[in-house]
């Protein structure tokens, strides 16, 4: 008898990556419907960052694909779940906050994952880009006083890390993936926006983070308070210890191919 990869994937055929085969089960459990297509690109990413090296310095990633809160809530390397509050919409694209308040609460803080001033990875994937306002598409405090966050205000684009703000006003408002990090061998931070074709508006900062970042609960779509919440959705986002500026680039690829394969969409 022959079998498609769609019902490989949902059996406990040894040739599937154990953990792709996790996710995909955690997910139809909580409410989700994961197609056979949608299951290969799930194990293709997972068997990519096994490869790459990348995978294992992953701490929380969302794919809030699923239109589903239960489904979307859940981190696709540690099955933990998240927990939406306020007015959220959760679309075929990623998840949006439909009022002024709203966020997601990770339910774990940056220190608990290992993640400090000298070793971390954000990622974010906007389908529609970014929004224009104030709005906080992630935070680990208070609105933006001494932590992390990329925040978007009048036209521009800034950075925050812990006591250090940089101007972003090279990146476009296209939909993108929009990454920061640290790479301790090159000695430097970087802060890079990915289109279709590529990076664009890459930034090398000086390597120089002041403080620790606060021990406060990460937030997704807004901050802790719920105050200026994305309306624009999150298509994806993830947090890690160090990657290297190559293999944030490998990341991202692999990250583009996911979202766009489990969506039909395309970041154009």
């Amino acid at each position: 008898m022959n079998y498609s990869l769609s019902n490989m994937l949902s059996s406990n055929a040894s040739g599937i990556d154990p953990d792709a085969r996790a996710y995909i089960a955690a997910v139809v459990a909580a409410g989700g419907t994961v197609s056979g297509t949608q299951k290969n690109a799930i194990n293709t990413f997972y068997e990519t960052g096994k490869t790459d090296g990348w995978y294992s310095s992953l701490k929380r990633i969302y794919l809030p694909i699923w239109a589903v809160a239960a489904a979307n809530a859940i981190c696709m390397k540690s099955l933990t779940s998240g927990t939406f509050n306020g007015s959220i919409l959760h679309e075929a694209k990623g998840v949006r906050a439909s009022s002024t308040f709203g966020n997601m609460n990770t339910n774990t803080n940056l220190g608990s994952l290992g993640i400090t001033k000298d070793s971390y990875h954000f990622a974010l994937l906007l389908p529609e880009g970014a929004e224009e306002g104030f709005s906080l598409p992630f935070s680990v405090n208070d609105l933006y006083v001494n932590g992390i966050s990329i925040f978007w205000n009048d036209g521009f684009s800034f950075l925050r890390i812990t006591n250090r703000v940089f101007s972003g006003s090279f990146l476009t408002n296209l939909p993108s993936i929009i990454t920061t990090g640290n790479d301790s061998v090159a000695g430097n931070l970087y802060f890079k926006e990915r289109l279709s074709n590529g990076f664009e508006g890459v930034e090398t900062l000086d390597g120089i983070v002041g403080t620790a970042f606060p021990s406060n609960n990460l937030f997704i779509l807004g901050d802790s308070g719920q105050q200026a919440s994305m309306g624009a959705p999150i298509g994806a986002f993830s947090v890690s210890t160090e990657f290297s500026s190559a293999q944030d680039t490998a990341y991202t690829a692999a990250l583009k191919t996911l979202w766009e394969t489990t969506t039909g969409l395309t970041l154009p």
